[in-house]
């Protein structure tokens, strides 16, 4: 009801509803232009460093190739907040200390312990993944699949965006405000909701690898519910209402 009050007197303003249709058409042309030109060649670092070959020797100065290097552990940090990084502070052989740090705790950041040894793959002079105790995590520094991530990025802002501008046509065009476009605009607010939590419940249950598909699969039953929900509460408000 706060929410179907709030939406309503938002478009009740015509000045109001056309900000929202400016907001709207600038969310879904700026997510458009930054898909334009950034997923194209999004996949390209991370493919390069998949297929990357072994150095024959180690280089000595940042190289296509991928080699490995022994590192101590000086210290490991596992974040409890948003605001803090988890880390691990590592010391080569000559005394060099580099910090890595990591999108997430494991599966082998949280087992550190200082002075443990680790193995730690090098690529164009990052340090882009450890292993320890049989396992391997990748860094912070490693290339990310920065495609999937526009794209789920797009997933939560476009149709969210083309339901804000539906609704702001439909108040401009029909000159009165409607239960049926608060709960529109409700819904794009939900909708928007359902692609942020998507790909955090895809880590909650160990799933951290960033899969377009795999987050929409989420998102996809999710916006039909609420969408049926929506639409139901409309129903009944005006059944309700005679």
């Amino acid at each position: 009801m706060l929410t179907r009050g709030l939406f309503t007197r938002l478009l009740r303003h015509t000045a109001a509803a056309v900000l929202t249709l400016l907001f709207g058409i600038l969310v879904v042309a700026g997510m458009g232009a930054v898909l334009a030109k950034y997923a194209p060649n999004g996949a390209d670092d991370l493919h390069a460093y998949e297929t990357a070959a072994r150095c024959p020797q180690n280089p000595a100065s940042p190289a296509d190739c991928r080699w490995t290097r022994e590192y101590t552990v000086t210290r490991a940090h596992v974040s409890n907040s948003r605001h803090d990084d988890t880390y691990a502070l590592l010391t080569s052989e000559n005394g060099v200390v580099r910090k890595t740090v990591y999108p997430n705790d494991g599966p082998v950041v949280d087992r550190l312990r200082t002075g443990d040894r680790v193995t730690v793959t090098v690529w164009r002079g990052l340090l882009t993944e450890i292993a320890a105790h049989g396992k391997t995590q990748r860094t912070s520094a490693a290339p990310a699949n920065m495609r999937a991530r526009l794209l789920i990025y797009a997933l939560m802002a476009i149709p969210a965006g083309l339901l804000v501008i539906a609704v702001a046509v439909w108040r401009l065009s029909r000159g009165t405000v409607t239960l049926g476009m608060a709960a529109t605009l409700a819904l794009a607010l939900a909708w928007f909701f359902a692609g942020f939590f998507s790909p955090l419940l895809l880590v909650l249950i160990g799933h951290t690898e960033e899969v377009f598909w795999h987050v929409a699969a989420i998102w996809l039953p999710a916006a039909i519910l609420l969408t049926a929900g929506a639409r139901y509460y409309v129903v009944q408000q005006r059944a309700l209402a005679g």
